[in-house]
């Protein structure tokens, strides 16, 4: 599968509640799911041990899904995005937690690429990890897009081989 390895979202909005997507693979977007043009409401969902090249937990392209007790763990990016990659889109969540995520290249824990913003309430990013070098933004990298805590923790995300830095 080159998107969506475990699901695929295409002008859809759906509501996924008590349900995991694990162990799935995509060769380019989305190891465990992928949105697009997609607004879905996902509660009690768990996102774990997926890998892609960009989102290894979900990737999104001008989608809009709301989360509410959402976890994002052990998701893996070969390039950007460990848990959740967003391009031209919004995420709003309640009681997230995303953790142990990794990824080569930029926001193991959340990429959110220009025009895209997340907003967060009641919820966690920590022990995220990218990759060794020119790597920023373990927990959250924005690249021209923009995050909204609150009442949030961000703990212990770092670089690959800087394990005292928090």
């Amino acid at each position: 599968e080159y998107y969506g390895g475990g699901m695929w979202l295409d002008y859809s909005d759906p509501i996924l509640t008590h349900v995991t997507i694990s162990n799935n693979t995509a060769e380019y977007y989305g190891g465990g799911m992928r949105l697009s043009n997609s607004n879905p409401i996902l509660t009690n969902v768990t996102i774990a041990n997926n890998t892609a090249n960009n989102g290894g937990g979900m990737y999104l392209n001008n989608s809009n899904p709301t989360l509410t007790s959402v976890t994002f763990s052990g998701n893996t990016s070969d390039s950007k995005g460990g848990g959740i990659y967003l391009s031209s889109s919004s995420m709003n969540g309640s009681y997230v937690l995303i953790n142990n995520n990794y990824s080569e290249g930029h926001g193991a824990g959340i990429f959110i690429g220009a025009t895209s913003n997340i907003n967060l309430n009641n919820s966690t990013i920590a022990s995220n990890m990218v990759g060794e070098g020119d790597t920023f933004g373990a927990g959250i990298y924005a690249d021209g897009g923009t995050a909204s805590l609150i009442n949030s923790i961000v703990y212990y995300n770092r670089r690959e081989g800087d394990y005292d830095t928090n």
